[in-house]
């Protein structure tokens, strides 16, 4: 009796086969990319450890920016701090005093681009990693980071011009390198990376002080490595991780304020805005990876459930003869296991095949890290991760085919062989029909006639594109966010920085050029007391909603700063409110390195970075600490050497938007790739619904031809069955979308990445109109079929 079931089950799945390969795709799709994305997160793991370790990443770091400092401060400031340190049981390996300065180099188009420039000695703590060459041994060498070397193809030995102090100096490649500092590779102050927009170099100190004419003794950065790898504190969380670095981080500033050195800001690893934007990259991914593996497993358990579940429809017959004959329902169900675990073993090995092909993670992890130009990836295999995924996804697949199990194994000889078991329609449905044309009424009551199979159908709609919809959604948002808000906030063409003692030269130079409109400003970093996280402070000579001013303030709540209030009066953006806890009409204070200012908030805006806003007449009061950047409209060509002399770096509102947009180009691959699997998805549920349909009510369309409807009739029959379940999963699947891309963007929302979810209802409708789509487009296969059918052999079922 076992052999006679089995074989019948195995000649089932043969007549089957397209829903059986459909069902493999699925589960073969959902082990695959869950697989390589597991694999991916744990490779990225390892090439950030081994990329920290290999070049010696610092563990505590203060930055004076554009005041420089003698380098026998930093040093003292390192001494006193070492025997704290020592107490605290983290001793000090090693203390560099750096330096480092804006300049600008020729980019590929023969115009001057930002570059950053870092002078330093013995190079024991954040080391270079060389791709090529070596340190500069003499005059005139400098080391060129990985990232544009490769860019602009060139090599060691090659000459590289730059503009610093002034003055132009073509220098010569000695060395190709990498540095832990920059892997994410952006300018000082900047979001997002430009390909061929930005240079760093590496050059000996004494080098870089004589280019740049000052001290030689002159720096403005310290490093120091601890002993061991202390954790350090997350950008992205309240709490403090990093609670053995904090004493050694108020000793040090206390230090070097001790040293002279008042207008400093002091960090650990989490400061450095690569490491850490890579960190939050790295801790998304694995974040969604549980959901990403549910989320296709779950759909293709379900679609395996809505097979199982016409299979045992298909056998009802057989079954209760099996029963009537004294086969024990334990027996039934184990058989019927079989086929989900068949196909689950099958469709999980060829998913692990393809994630360990160059297809899988490899392809992922490689492609990644071509993105951040990070040379240095070691792609390595995991067999507890492998076993694990696979396991789980088997274990879900499994799962859902229990309940079609179950129900065949409780079928009673009695109920299936008596005559009349089917069920009536609702009388609603009934009514709705009678009222519609016959064609449509005849499609409606199709649709509804299974309820319990349609909701499973169209929850596995709505789950086929939960991911691609959701991503769709987050993307809009960003381009919202960043893109819309870069250039309807800033009107200023050109942005120049300056240390602040060259004020007077650059006012100068306003003067003696045909500049449209300029606003002097002050961006300095600060912190709020008791708060180790770091935000801009914009304080500006005039904030204004006016779409007309050089800075549009996008006020969200609260109302403008008045000036000369007591405390100063600030406006700070939604991230800031919601990370800090601060609401409008609080007073809190701001810590500025040694320094602290009182400050009452007045309002919040919609600004990309954490951003505090206030009056320069305010903050220069406070502070003593003046502007030191200008905003400027003008025409094409006003920018010339001279004021590239003068400034610590130009950036051009031109060149923000360009990398923005070059940011959501290379995000249109990511898109493209879930689009296809959200499509893939989708198809390979409608069809296997089709055919299901079909199969069930070939007798059904066999007697209507016979009775002479039309093909058009039937096809129109197939459209409004199909347009009603592409409708029902399209709102499904955007409204699941939805509140995904809610929770994720809620989850994934950090001190740096505050994004908000802005409702898009043009994307809604494009997911609505994807799955609507896909189910008309499925209706033609459906037409064929009943095209081929053999009406005299299926006319011989009709009693």
């Amino acid at each position: 009796m076992r052999k006679l079931l089995f074989k019948r089950l195995r000649r089932s799945l043969w007549r089957i086969k397209l829903r059986v390969f459909m069902v493999l795709f699925l589960i073969t799709l959902a082990t695959w990319l869950s697989i390589s994305m597991a694999e991916h997160t744990r490779n990225a793991d390892s090439v950030y450890q081994d990329m920290y370790t290999e070049t010696n990443l610092g563990d505590l770091f203060a930055d004076s920016k554009g005041s420089f400092y003698p380098a026998s401060s930093f040093h003292s400031a390192c001494s006193n701090l070492s025997s704290f340190a020592s107490q605290r049981g983290l001793p000090i390996n090693s203390c560099e005093a750096r330096l480092s300065m804006s300049a600008f180099f020729l980019d590929e188009d023969t115009k001057w681009a930002s570059a950053k420039l870092h002078g330093f000695e013995s190079g024991q703590v954040n080391k270079l990693y060389y791709t090529s060459g070596h340190w500069p041994e003499n005059a005139g060498e400098v080391v060129l980071d990985d990232h544009l070397a490769e860019y602009m193809d060139l090599e060691v030995g090659d000459t590289f011009p730059i503009l610093v102090g002034g003055d132009q100096h073509n220098l010569t490649l000695s060395g190709i390198a990498v540095s832990p500092e920059h892997l994410f590779y952006v300018p000082e102050g900047g979001l997002f990376p430009k390909e061929g927009g930005y240079a760093v170099l590496y050059l000996p100190v004494e080098e870089l002080t004589s280019m740049a004419g000052i001290d030689a003794n002159s720096r403005n950065r310290l490093l120091i490595d601890l002993e061991g790898e202390p954790d350090y504190d997350l950008q992205d969380t309240s709490e403090d991780e990093g609670v053995a670095l904090s004493p050694l981080k108020a000793e040090l500033l206390q230090q070097l304020s001790i040293s002279g050195i008042e207008t400093v800001q002091v960090g650990d690893r989490g400061s450095i805005y690569s490491v850490e934007l890579l960190r939050q990259d790295l801790e998304g991914s694995k974040k969604s990876l549980p959901l990403f593996t549910i989320v296709l497993a779950v759909v293709s358990g379900l679609v395996i459930a809505i097979s199982m579940d016409r299979m045992v429809r298909s056998q009802a017959r057989e079954i209760a003869v099996l029963r009537t004959l004294g086969v024990p329902r334990n027996q039934i169900l184990l058989d019927y296991m079989m086929v989900p675990l068949l196909l689950g073993v099958i469709g999980s090995s060829l998913g692990l095949l393809l994630a360990l092909s160059p297809f899988g993670s490899e392809g992922l992890t490689s492609w990644y890290f071509s993105f951040f130009g990070i040379p240095i990836v070691k792609i390595n295999h995991y067999p507890d991760l492998l076993l694990k995924l696979w396991s789980a996804v088997l274990f879900i697949v499994l799962a859902f085919g229990i309940r079609p199990a179950l129900k065949a194994s409780r079928l009673m000889p009695l109920d299936v062989m008596r005559q009349g078991s089917g069920k009536k329609p609702a009388k609603w449905l009934v009514k709705l029909t009678n009222s519609l044309p016959p064609t449509m009424g005849l499609g409606v009551r199709s649709t509804f006639r299974k309820p319990q199979r349609l909701a499973v159908t169209i929850l596995a709609l709505g789950l086929a594109l939960i991911l691609t919809g959701s991503t769709m959604l987050m993307m809009s948002s960003m381009e919202a966010t960043f893109k819309d808000a870069n250039s309807a906030q800033n009107k200023w063409d050109t942005e120049i920085s300056y240390l602040p003692w060259n004020n007077e030269s650059i006012s100068a130079w306003i003067d003696s050029t045909e500049i449209e409109k300029s606003q002097f400003v002050a961006r300095y970093f600060a912190n709020a007391s008791g708060d180790e996280r770091p935000f801009m402070v914009l304080a500006m000579g005039d904030i204004s909603t006016s779409k007309n001013a050089l800075r549009t303030t996008d006020l969200v709540s609260g109302k403008l700063p008045m000036v000369g209030a007591n405390p100063a009066q600030v406006l700070i953006d939604e991230g800031m409110a919601l990370h800090l806890n601060w609401k409008v009409g609080e007073k809190q204070e701001v810590v500025f390195g040694a320094s602290t200012m009182k400050v009452e908030i007045v309002g919040t805006t919609s600004d990309m970075m954490r951003t505090m806003s206030m009056h320069l007449s305010d903050f220069e009061a406070a502070t003593e600490m003046g502007a030191n950047l200008i905003w400027i409209q003008h025409e094409e060509g006003i920018i010339d050497d001279d004021i590239r002399g003068l400034s610590w770096s130009v950036t051009s509102s031109r060149e923000m938007q360009d990398s923005i947009d070059e940011l959501m180009e290379t995000q249109a691959g990511l898109m493209a790739v879930m689009l296809f699997v959200g499509w893939s998805i989708a198809l390979a549920i409608l069809l296997n619904t089709l055919l299901i349909n079909l199969s069930e009510r070939d007798t059904e369309f066999a007697t209507l031809r016979i009775l002479g409807a039309s093909r058009g009739t039937l096809t129109k029959i197939l459209l409004i069955e199909h347009a009603i379940i592409g409708l029902f999963g399209g709102l499904v699947g955007a409204f699941s979308s939805y509140f995904l891309a809610s929770a994720m963007v809620a989850e994934f929302s950090t001190w740096q990445w505050h994004l908000p979810l802005l409702v898009n209802w043009w994307i809604i409708g494009q997911i609505i109109l994807y799955v609507f789509i896909a189910a008309i487009l499925t209706t033609p296969i459906g037409i064929w079929r009943i095209n081929k059918m053999d009406l005299i052999e299926q006319s011989k079922d009709i009693s």
